[in-house]
């Protein structure tokens, strides 16, 4: 029999769990005259260079046994459960503006009606106005706008792959899903509330063509809003490319995607959490915020949007953010804040994520004036893990 075919035979569990499941197996098979004691020795050696190697890998990884706790899921377990709530609530605001959408004539002062169907707006006349001199003429519409109406949907997958990339790359991977998924859960919430309680003419040329279109793309609006617009919330929810929502002007919902990503991307991808050079860090968050002017300048210039759609959506996600993170940093504010936040950044979550930071670098990157939970805890939870 070969002892080393029952060891990795025994193998379950984390590394640690792992080592001192063998130790007990070979100290078994010593006693029992398996292996000699120098075998054993030897093999006990091999053991723990491999959990060490093991263990500093999966640190690096940002992967820990702790994330899987109870505690950890059942948080992350809401703010998921959340999202999908406050996107299908969105998702009804913005199908259900199709319906209450109004179709207006703008006269000038001779009572003439002029051919413009939306609101003026000086983002849109400052990208006609660049669109014509700068760019072919094939390129834009009758209208001033850029022709390239998927544009923005483009830019949109973009910047979610870029997401997803960094959930990849990242071991605070965890950590920015729950907060970043909170506060875009957030922000879907305040638009679910803003879309439909004030209707402005639409935007965008697709949803103004739909007024010429009664037996085609417009055909909905003859029909009762409810409940048509229940199962166009749910085609909006799994299939966001396959429905054309009209009427949700205020706010941008993808001028929220692009500088969330953006937002996120500045305050979390530094060399000290990302397997790259710092100099490759920084050239890395220039360029995403260079995506980001591009395709925020591309969803005003394919008029999918109103200026104000997209200021107040850039304004948003810049002051939630910020002021999510500043209360997550300082304890004092946390103690001040919903009990709901309180419970989402509870010492007993923040000492795991310290945890799997310590077993990287020694040390763990906080913000500016971030406080160690339990007024320092964080340490000992290093001396009982180094």
């Amino acid at each position: 029999m070969c002892i080393r075919d029952r060891v990795s035979t025994q193998s379950t569990g984390t590394p640690e769990m792992e080592q001192h499941g063998v130790e007990r197996l070979l100290a078994w098979a010593e006693e029992a005259g398996y292996v000699s004691p120098a075998e054993a020795s030897r093999l006990r050696d091999a053991q723990r260079r491999v959990v060490a190697v093991a263990s500093r890998e999966v640190a690096r990884a940002g992967f820990s046994f702790k994330f899987f706790s109870m505690a950890y899921q059942k948080r992350l377990g809401v703010v998921l459960l959340l999202l999908l709530i406050s996107g299908y609530l969105n998702a009804l605001s913005a199908a259900s503006a199709g319906w209450r959408v109004p179709r207006v004539q703008f006269l000038d002062l001779q009572n003439q009606v002029l051919p413009t169907v939306t609101l003026p707006d000086l983002g849109h006349d400052l990208t006609g106005f660049l669109g014509d001199a700068l760019l072919p003429r094939e390129w834009m519409t009758e209208h001033g706008a850029l022709g390239w109406e998927e544009g923005p949907d483009a830019f949109l997958r973009g910047f979610l792959c870029l997401g997803g990339l960094l959930a990849v790359l990242h071991r605070q991977r965890f950590k920015i899903l729950r907060r970043v998924l909170l506060i875009y859960s957030a922000l879907n919430l305040l638009r679910a509330l803003t879309v439909i309680m004030t209707s402005l003419p639409d935007a965008s040329p697709i949803c103004a063509r739909q007024w010429g279109d009664p037996e085609g793309s417009g055909a909905y609006k003859r029909a009762p809003m409810f409940p048509a617009n229940l199962r166009r919330a749910w085609t909006l929810v799994l299939e966001p490319s396959g429905h054309v929502t009209c009427g949700d002007m205020i706010f941008s919902g993808h001028t929220v995607v692009i500088v969330l990503v953006c937002k996120v991307y500045s305050e979390y991808f530094h060399s000290d959490l990302v397997p790259v050079p710092s100099r490759v860090a920084a050239m890395v968050r220039v360029a995403v915020k260079a995506a980001a002017v591009v395709g925020v300048f591309l969803i005003l210039s394919t008029r999918l949007h109103y200026s104000l759609d997209i200021a107040i959506a850039g304004y948003l996600v810049h002051t939630v953010f910020d002021s999510y993170h500043a209360v997550a940093r300082h304890l004092p504010l946390r103690e001040k804040q919903w009990a709901v936040l309180r419970w989402l950044e509870a010492d007993e979550i923040r000492e795991v994520e310290r945890w799997a930071d310590m077993n990287l670098q020694g040390s763990p990157r906080s913000g500016p004036g971030e406080v160690p939970p339990n007024g320092g805890a964080g340490n000992i939870v290093k001396a009982k893990c180094a």
